[in-house]
């Protein structure tokens, strides 16, 4: 088969979870013997990135540099690009660029929708750009030929907004430090041991909440650093001006690290005394995981995603959303932790995570949701049955 995955930034996955998402995933098919083709936005992938990766085939091509055309100009050059290069399904991340999912079904193309996240809840985007967001859930639901979500909260709402019936296809983890078996020390660049952190993982925008994390972290004592993995877009200068005052209020107590990946985020993990994760607003979060396989202790915010992600094990704190006191105080409970209390919601996180998570279950999903789709790609809007192999009986 003939697979182009359209609608990210880029492969090597270097700024989200969406990237490493469809990175895994296409190398997973190329291992499978499916011919891939990844289109990538050029001011995210250089020029001397390379053209094959993992197996996968890496295709750059232009996108506007404005904040509402990017993805959706992109996109489209893709669907063209798709048609071209002769791929025979396309497959669509995200509600945005699935504004277009029902363009190549004119030629006969099938066509696969994946909802990462319900991006029209996102606080950054202006009325109109939601009321875009909304229209292509409402494509993706609709015009896809089968439509998947990360999260079991996602395939619920797609079912009450559209009484559609969508996949369950959540990200896998790679376990060990959420990577690498042997991790690698931590970068000499953000100065911090191991043990003598706290971390914090996303893109900078405002529902990640990292401004109000701070001022907790402060508020508790800030007895060892917070490093701040991510950066703000073009679009998000708000966000990124609003986390370097409170940097600032908090001296050499933070660590903006900028955008880590890697063997480098992998040394993070394994190394830090805490993951802090106070977003509100989440798909199903990539960085929590691989924070729970890594063994750290978590603190985050009480929303159904991050719920969904921790699973039922007690792996994780939870506390109201929005709540500078109480992330405070949990994070005054972490400190409190003993060596022996560590090594038990280590071993109940990655446990945890290995059960529910797997890389390879996820391309078992996806084989059974193109064959589905490709048997009714004339028809309109198959609609799919939920998937409920990859969470056992009982498991959250």
């Amino acid at each position: 088969m003939r697979i182009a995955h359209l609608g990210l930034k880029g492969i090597p996955a270097t700024y989200g979870g969406v990237e490493r998402y469809v990175e895994e995933l296409a190398a997973r098919q190329a291992a499978r013997g499916h011919r891939v083709t990844v289109y990538c936005r050029a001011g995210y992938t250089p020029r001397g990135a390379p053209r094959r990766w993992r197996g996968a085939r890496v295709a750059r091509l232009p996108a506007p540099p404005f904040k509402h055309l990017n993805n959706i100009a992109h996109t489209a050059l893709a669907v063209a690009a798709a048609w071209r290069d002769g791929h025979d399904l396309l497959h669509f991340h995200g509600v945005g660029p699935s504004l277009l999912c029902g363009l190549p079904r004119f030629f006969g193309a099938t066509v696969v929708a994946t909802v990462h996240a319900l991006d029209w809840k996102q606080a950054k985007w202006s009325a109109p750009a939601r009321a875009a967001l909304r229209a292509g859930e409402w494509c993706a639901a609709r015009m896809a030929g089968a439509v998947t979500a990360v999260s079991r909260e996602i395939v619920g709402h797609l079912a009450r907004a559209h009484g559609v019936r969508a996949w369950h296809t959540p990200p896998g983890v790679l376990l060990s430090a959420g990577e690498h078996a042997a991790p690698s020390p931590l970068p000499p660049r953000l100065g911090v041991t191991p043990g003598a952190y706290d971390l914090a993982v996303g893109r900078i925008i405002a529902d990640k909440d990292f401004p109000r994390l701070l001022r907790a972290h402060r508020a508790a004592g800030g007895r060892v650093p917070l490093v701040v993995v991510g950066e703000a877009e073009a679009g998000d200068r708000a966000a990124w001006e609003d986390l370097r005052r409170e940097a600032a209020a908090s001296g050499n107590r933070v660590v903006l690290a900028g955008y880590c990946f890697g063997a480098e985020l992998a040394a993070l993990y394994a190394g830090c005394r805490a993951y802090l994760h106070p977003s509100h607003q989440e798909g199903l979060s990539l960085s929590l995981l691989e924070a729970m396989a890594a063994g750290a202790p978590v603190v985050a915010a009480d929303i159904p995603a991050n719920r969904e992600a921790a699973g039922a094990d007690g792996a994780v704190a939870f506390v109201p959303p929005r709540d500078e006191r109480a992330l405070a105080d949990a994070i005054l409970r972490v400190e409190a932790i003993s060596p022996a209390g560590r090594e038990a919601i280590a071993q109940a996180a990655r446990a945890s995570v290995a059960r529910r998570f797997d890389w390879e279950k996820t391309a078992d999903v996806f084989d059974a949701v193109y064959a589905a789709a490709r048997r009714g790609r004339r028809g309109r809007g198959v609609q799919i049955e939920v998937v409920r192999a990859l969470t056992p009986p009982g498991a959250a």
